[in-house]
């Protein structure tokens, strides 16, 4: 007989740029009769507080947001993070190693270690959080947020059916928070991880969608770093494989929480990796 739910891992989704838990609402679905799940949302979107504080406070302020909501779980939970999410997620799993049980990583980038390279997108994404500042009123943010998901970035998910429930959720959110989140978790603020990758502590996944090139050249990258890390690619996806291609996610979440330790034994691993963690690197405030 299988185990129960309760005897099985934990995840813990964490959104996207411009998301909201309800996003995961079709994958959680899927997964609920075999997986116990919550969702964390990210400073300023969905009913999050933004951070308190300048642009170069955000990052840090949610690493810590999302190490709280991991530790208020039962056991550490398996964190699933997409874009702007896995990039959080491999950050906090990282800086914080008692905070998860495992990681699965849906289309996020380790970070950018050109300073050059760090600097445009820097440029980029402030310009790009000033348009979405300016977007006030349903119209223009429905015209901003077609135009968003109609790069070819996201593939066929502006044609597909759910889309419409998407694009009602996203106008419920405040563009100005949005704003602020996107120069806050910048990808060009975040310290760059590839580096690190290889010391991460527990089993790691990174999904990437088969018609999303820029990832799938990451996730072959992140194919080479060793044990810890397992790559998968799902067909019939572009970026946002979890709103794409939910069931052929699920299926993945399920065969890799199958082969994770009992969460018992997740938190005693955790637990002991923080403490190494800590007699290693006293000082040191960044993976």
């Amino acid at each position: 007989m299988p185990p129960s739910v309760a005897h099985r891992p934990r995840l813990l989704f964490v959104h996207g740029f411009l998301g909201e838990a309800a996003d995961w609402n079709e994958l959680r679905a899927l997964l609920a009769p075999h997986l116990a799940s919550d969702c964390f949302e990210l400073p300023g979107h969905g009913a999050a507080p933004p951070v308190a504080g300048p642009a170069g406070a955000w990052f840090p302020a949610a690493a810590a947001r999302l190490r709280a909501a991991c530790a208020a779980l039962p056991v550490p939970p398996v964190v699933v993070g997409y874009s702007m999410g896995g990039r959080l997620a491999l950050y906090t799993a990282l800086r914080f190693p008692e905070a998860a049980g495992g990681l699965v990583v849906l289309g996020a980038d380790p970070g950018l270690r050109d300073r050059a390279a760090r600097a445009a997108r820097g440029e980029r994404d402030e310009a790009l959080a000033r348009e979405l500042a300016g977007a006030r009123g349903d119209h223009a943010l429905a015209a901003w947020l077609r135009r968003w998901y109609d790069l070819p970035l996201f593939g066929n998910l502006s044609r597909l059916p759910r889309f419409g429930g998407l694009l009602r959720r996203r106008l419920r959110q405040d563009p100005g928070l949005l704003a602020a989140a996107l120069r806050g978790l910048s990808v060009s603020r975040q310290p760059a991880l590839w580096d690190a990758l290889p010391a991460l502590r527990c089993p790691a996944l990174f999904i990437a969608g088969a018609g999303d090139a820029k990832y799938r050249g990451l996730a072959e990258r992140v194919a080479a770093l060793g044990a810890r890390w397992q790559t998968a690619l799902c067909p019939g996806a572009a970026h946002a494989v979890h709103l794409e291609q939910p069931a052929a996610v699920a299926g993945l979440l399920r065969r890799f929480a199958a082969e994770l330790p009992a969460p018992a034994a997740i938190a005693a691993d955790t637990s002991r990796a923080a403490h190494c963690a800590h007699q290693s690197h006293p000082r040191k405030e960044q993976p």
